[in-house]
């Protein structure tokens, strides 16, 4: 009895002297012990000692502190995240607290969640350079592009500098049209990943929207160089020459988009604007005609193939291109029009004086003139 009476003043002495209880004594005892298992990186030890340290002292700030560094190594991220806003939750002034929580939240895909700890570690310290880019990212991935840009800006003003935060910064500036801006941040990503294809095209891309069309072309054959040609790498390429009036180098790439795709719309009209622009009728014909083959019958192209006919005097299949046309139009009165003059110049004035009537009737006000010599050549 006596030496249990001195155990228990002894006992209260020191819980005196240190404020400790004797649960909080074993609480620490615990927590050394998960300290020696992190430095020897055995993390579900050194978890499992920080259990036993806070089911003695659910106050125990620090051993939820790491015990959530150490899930963060384990990569159990919400439960990482449940440790350390526990801690944040005793100890809201802690920078480091907050930051983590919101990297576990980021890691466990709770975006909302984790921009809010970054933010409140923010408050408490606004010098982290690596919180402003974490925060910029899950903004950028959030659709929140200007507030983006702004933390990456101050990430590195900050002194925080990754590769991929110019990747993030263009891209942020590509989505809100800034093309200018975009294109200088992938220039300095790329200056550390020259291999990136997918930067590379996305520098093309930007530089195609700011209508830099010499610079595009230039980096686009350097990007293509390094990739597999794809028909919309060479529609882009094709448009960009159009617009510097190359157009025999627009051509070879729309024929190289049909190498690929032989019934691509666009590269078949765009050849029929440029084939005019060169004044190749052979060409033209050729092309008129496939672009007809996709679109069928009811093809404007139709009529336009039946007036290079006419020009190089191929009646015949003028007038068989212009019946297509007016079966799917009858009121067209150019049509009729030009009927009658491939109709007259086969020698068919009876078919040619109907048709310039037709056109006349149509309110065509030239076919008037000519009703006589059609029709008087019919005897009509």
């Amino acid at each position: 009895m006596k030496h249990g009476t001195l155990f228990f003043l002894f006992t209260l002495c020191v819980s005196t002297v240190f404020g400790q209880t004797e649960a909080q004594r074993q609480a620490m005892v615990y927590y050394n012990q998960a300290i020696d298992m992190l430095d020897a990186d055995d993390y579900g030890s050194a978890i499992e000692l920080f259990t036993k340290a806070i089911l003695k002292d659910d106050k125990f700030d620090k051993a939820f502190y790491q015990r959530g560094l150490a899930k963060l190594q384990l990569k159990k991220y919400v439960s990482a995240a449940k440790d350390l806003k526990q801690f944040t939750s005793i100890r809201p002034e802690s920078t480091e607290g907050h930051y983590y929580t919101g990297y576990a939240l980021m890691q466990a895909d709770d975006k909302q969640g984790s921009i809010a700890a970054f933010s409140r570690s923010l408050e408490l310290d606004d010098s982290q350079g690596k919180v402003y880019y974490y925060r910029g990212y899950l903004l950028l991935v959030e659709e929140q592009y200007d507030n983006a840009i702004n933390d990456l800006d101050l990430a590195l003003a900050n002194g925080y500098k990754t590769e991929k935060l110019w990747k993030y910064k263009a891209l942020c500036h590509y989505k809100i049209e800034e093309y200018g801006a975009a294109a200088q941040a992938y220039d300095r990503y790329l200056e550390e990943n020259p291999s990136d294809k997918k930067a590379m095209k996305n520098r093309c891309l930007a530089l195609y929207k700011m209508e830099d069309y010499t610079s595009f072309i230039r980096e686009m054959q350097n990007y293509l160089s390094e990739d597999t040609e794809s028909v919309d790498n060479l529609l882009m390429l094709g448009n960009a020459s159009l617009k510097l009036e190359q157009w025999k180098d627009a051509q070879n790439y729309f024929d190289r988009v049909l190498v690929l795709d032989k019934t691509n719309a666009v590269a078949l009209k765009n050849n029929v604007i440029i084939t005019g622009k060169l004044n190749n009728s052979d060409r033209l014909l050729m092309d008129y005609t496939r672009l007809i083959n996709v679109e069928g019958s009811n093809s404007t192209y139709i009529y336009k193939r039946a007036i290079l006919y006419l020009q190089q005097k191929k009646y015949d299949k003028a007038i068989a291109d212009l019946n297509t046309t007016l079966e799917a139009k009858s009121d067209f009165a150019e049509a009729y029009y030009n009927r009658a003059s491939a109709y007259s110049a086969v020698e068919n004035y009876d078919k040619a004086c109907t048709d310039i009537r037709k056109a006349a009737e149509l309110g065509m006000d030239q076919a008037f003139q000519y009703i006589p010599s059609f029709c008087n050549a019919a005897g009509r």
